[in-house]
């Protein structure tokens, strides 16, 4: 017979980052106020010439987070690769 446990539902919290029953650590959603700030911090950083790697180095946010908020913010992302950077 299959099991019919459930799968633990991702916690989403707003203050602080909070460990969960399966020992990892969740970082808390980012609304509002606090979001626009972030994007725009990201958006600034990437725009002055910042790399996606950098910023996630920086900020110790998931490459794929990063890439998500500055997409958000309306940032036209640059070609990949370093041939482009000082062209």
């Amino acid at each position: 017979m299959a099991s019919t446990r459930r799968r633990p539902r991702r916690l989403t919290v707003r203050d602080a980052s909070i460990t969960g029953a399966d020992g990892k650590t969740y970082r808390p959603i980012l609304r509002g106020e606090a979001r626009r700030a972030l994007l725009d911090d990201l958006a600034a950083s990437y725009e002055i010439g910042s790399s996606i790697r950098d910023l996630v180095e920086d900020r110790g946010l998931p490459f794929g987070t990063v890439r998500l908020y500055l997409a958000e913010a309306g940032v036209t992302m640059r070609p990949r690769g370093d041939r482009y950077r000082n062209a």
